[in-house]
Order: C-alpha cells, then sequence, then structure tokens
C-alpha cells in the first residue's frame, strides 16, 4: 500500500520552501527518519525525514520546485 508523505508544517514565517536537493533517490528503501530532501526558506536551509519505512515510489518536486 503506497502513503503519500507530504511537506511538514515548518512553522516558518516565509511562504515559499524551495526543494534544494533529494537525498533518496526514487526506488530507493527508507527507514522512518532518514532524511529524504533537504528545503530552502527565505530563512534557512531544513533536512525533512521520512515519516514512514518503506520504498519511495515517486518524487513529485523536482529540485528547484517552490
Amino acid at each position: 500500500m503506497a502513503i503519500e508523505l507530504r511537506m511538514p508544517a515548518l512553522n516558518l514565517t516565509g511562504d515559499e520552501i524551495r526543494v534544494i536537493h533529494w537525498k533518496v533517490r526514487e526506488g530507493e528503501p527508507v527507514k522512518v527518519g532518514d532524511v529524504l530532501l533537504e528545503v530552502e526558506t527565505e530563512k534557512a536551509t531544513l533536512d525533512v525525514a521520512s515519516t514512514a519505512a518503506g520504498t519511495l515510489l515517486r518524487i513529485m518536486a523536482d529540485e528547484g520546485a517552490i
């Protein structure tokens, strides 16, 4: 069963979040807590961790996407 992982609420003041770099490729296994991608806001660069274990089936936001 596929689970859709959404960008978590980061409680930041800026409206835009840019995908900087995916650290996991499609088809790779992930565990809870593994860093999936790096994002950038107006004020910070942050790592986003997986909230589920399994296989990353599809990346829906390319690097550079807002």
